[in-house]
């Protein structure tokens, strides 16, 4: 599992996220907003007017790798290949402690880990990209429940977003692959921040993108580093972890956990609100 310790880049002010968030580095197709409900009530003073509380969430954000995609394995491939080449030996374990990180960052880790030069770390990450996009593209299959969970984000009429840590080059091959090009309302790398999960701002900026309240925005993850950075956005959060990491007592900052996307439903949903409304 990636780092537990949770940099201190966490604490910077939400604003200085926001203000990123409203530049156009989203792929976006912006939803209808929602109506705001209300009802006529009796009062003491004769009726009155008040607003009903809407559902909960108005926006599903999903991370990708290990949650639409089962692609975590063939991160591990792509990154033992490539580091092979600068004769560094990484296990599975050594990359599942990086999982969830930006790509960037885990290059540049594992060469200071093993005391190689900083300077091969773009080469590398290059190499990473090619030869993951290339896996995804021969074998990248979509998680169990990917379809039923857009699904019935269509049927309970919320936003759909991608929030992924991910270079843009790999989501684009991702959603080519699984043929999802046109699912989501706003699509978001964290290729593009100036700090990846567990950072907020790729969670800031997808619910900026679909015009959602972190509040009122759920997000679905399989990482300890995205849920830590989901809920530096304020956002409601649904842990699908793998099933090696299901134990990790960390995933205990999600709100609900599942066992995969099959399990999310209306009653998860409602739940959620509850959790929520208190």
């Amino acid at each position: 599992m990636r780092s537990s310790s949770i940099p201190a880049c966490i604490g910077q002010r939400a604003s200085e996220c926001s203000a990123r968030a409203a530049s156009s580095n989203a792929s976006t197709r912006r939803p209808t907003p929602r109506s705001n409900r209300a009802e006529w009530v009796s009062t003491a003073r004769g009726l009155g007017y008040r607003p009903q509380p809407q559902p909960m969430p108005d926006a599903i954000i999903f991370d990708m790798d290990g949650v639409l995609v089962d692609s975590e394995p063939l991160w591990r491939r792509a990154e033992k290949q490539v580091f092979a080449t600068e004769r560094i030996a990484l296990t599975d374990e050594m990359c599942m402690q990086t999982m969830g990180w930006r790509l960037s960052e885990v290059v540049v880790h594992w060469l200071a880990v093993f005391d190689r030069p900083v300077a091969r770390a773009p080469s590398l990450e290059a190499a990473i990209v090619d030869a993951l996009c290339d896996l995804v593209g021969r074998e990248g299959t979509a998680m169990p429940g990917v379809e039923q969970a857009l699904e019935l984000a269509r049927r309970r009429n919320v936003a759909v977003a991608l929030a992924s840590s991910s270079a843009q080059r790999i989501i684009d091959t991702v959603l080519e692959r699984l043929n999802l090009n046109e699912a989501f309302d706003a699509v978001c790398s964290a290729q593009f921040e100036q700090h990846g999960k567990p950072h907020p701002a790729v969670y800031m900026r997808a619910a900026d993108a679909v015009g959602i309240p972190g509040p009122r925005c759920a997000a679905v993850e399989d990482s300890v580093p995205g849920l830590i950075s989901a809920c530096a956005a304020r956002m409601r959060t649904i842990a699908v972890p793998e099933a090696h990491a299901a134990g990790d007592p960390r995933y205990a900052i999600a709100d609900l956990r599942l066992g995969s996307l099959l399990e999310l439903t209306d009653e998860v949903l409602d739940h959620l609100a509850g959790i929520g409304a208190n």
